[in-house]
């Protein structure tokens, strides 16, 4: 049986994004219809998610930003109850303001609760 996760999140289209980024931070979305869903990889014990469809993985940048890129960009996650953690920096999914609306793993700001859901 495999997981998914539905994350409420937008991201730019190809279009939007700069020529120096190969992918687009992830940002809170405004509706259910911009809910962006992830599926689980699983690599030996190790968790990653990546967009349906996609090669593109999610992964925590330095500044503990959410982004998708490449596998070789890839971060691992681990559930921990209603939440998604990264094993990168072991901090929760998590956003700064509506106002920011951009995600991140970083425990000091709004964690966020994630609904896994089986396929």
């Amino acid at each position: 049986m495999s997981s998914s996760v539905a994350v409420a999140v937008r991201w730019a289209r190809s279009s939007e994004r700069t020529r120096s980024s190969r992918a687009a931070k992830a940002r809170l979305g405004a509706s259910d219809a911009d809910r962006l869903r992830l599926e689980a990889y699983i690599h030996g014990a190790t968790t990653y998610y990546k967009v349906v469809d996609e090669a593109r993985y999610m992964s925590v940048s330095g500044n503990d930003y959410i982004g998708f890129y490449s596998w070789s960009g890839a971060s691992a996650f681990h559930q921990d109850g209603d939440y998604l953690v990264s094993d990168h920096n072991n901090q929760r999914l998590s956003f700064y303001s509506p106002e920011n609306g951009y995600l991140y793993c970083y425990d000091k700001y709004t964690q966020l609760k994630v609904k896994f859901v089986a396929d």
